[in-house]
């Protein structure tokens, strides 16, 4: 089983037991800490806490180095593209092309970025089951109900789309074992070659579809009506561990926002 972005690990912790709206802004408020800080130190020293915090909530050392492995092409590619065309002092050159500094500095720079908004939404959907993803994502959009939209929808596309990332990484893993049965060699695909991905891409394909089917069916067999009026089990009500939580994020990210 891959274990990402959409699992959700059930445990009793501090973040497992964080109200999820506030949460979902405290994500809203890294990523805006995020685009208004570029000091690759503050970014190394954000990616420092959210591993620690992904690791006090019960995930091993294994795992989030997994999570570095399944999501370090980011990083590679990043970097590869900055290299390839920013502009600056040359420090190599293949292929008739020159690689400079800058574009290193730059791709280091937005590649540890796309690593902190990752881990950021991992660490988030380990700690909140879908429900509670699914409520919180429901109570910020709320006021949008003042313009006829249908938030609770809305929401439990959102919660399923998490859920969703899973399944796929699951499944994909699946069709390759089972096309490494029948012979099919993935050891030479190259992504510059995207034919040697059909193999991979057609099951994968249909297997989406065919769980998004099932998926519709099971909705419409527990009478889902869209537009539905719905209602909560818990009331959720935000504890003064909430507030103390939230006004360390708060502190953090101001913090790196003024020094960097």
């Amino acid at each position: 089983m891959v274990f990402t972005i959409g699992s959700y690990l059930p445990g009793d912790s501090i973040l497992h037991r964080f109200d999820p709206r506030l949460k979902l802004i405290s994500l809203l408020l890294i990523t805006a800490t995020l685009l208004l800080v570029k000091s690759f130190p503050a970014y190394l020293f954000m990616l420092l806490l959210i591993s620690i915090a992904i690791v006090t909530v019960g995930v091993g050392l294994s795992l989030l180095f997994k999570q570095f492995k399944i999501w370090g092409w980011l990083l590679v590619l990043t970097v590869v593209l900055h290299l390839w065309t920013t502009g600056g002092t040359p420090f190599v050159t293949v292929f008739g092309k020159n690689f400079t500094w800058e574009g290193l500095w730059q791709g280091l720079l937005f590649g540890t970025r796309f690593l902190i908004f990752i881990f950021t939404a991992f660490l988030l959907t380990i700690t909140t089951s879908p429900y509670e993803l699914t409520r919180a994502f429901s109570a910020l959009i709320s006021p949008l109900r003042f313009l006829r939209a249908p938030v609770d929808d809305l929401a439990m596309v959102i919660g399923i789309a998490f859920r969703f990332i899973p399944v796929i990484f699951n499944e994909a893993v699946e069709i390759k074992f089972a096309q490494e049965s029948r012979g099919v060699d993935f050891s030479n695909v190259n992504i510059l070659k995207p034919k040697r991905f059909i193999p991979l891409l057609i099951p994968l394909f249909y297997s989406i579809f065919r769980k998004a089917d099932d998926l519709t069916d099971a909705l419409i067999s527990r009478n889902y009506r869209p537009g539905a009026k719905r209602t909560s089990l818990r009331s959720g009500n935000i504890t003064l561990l909430d507030l103390s939580l939230s006004l360390v994020i708060i502190v953090i990210c101001i913090s790196l926002i003024l020094l960097a």
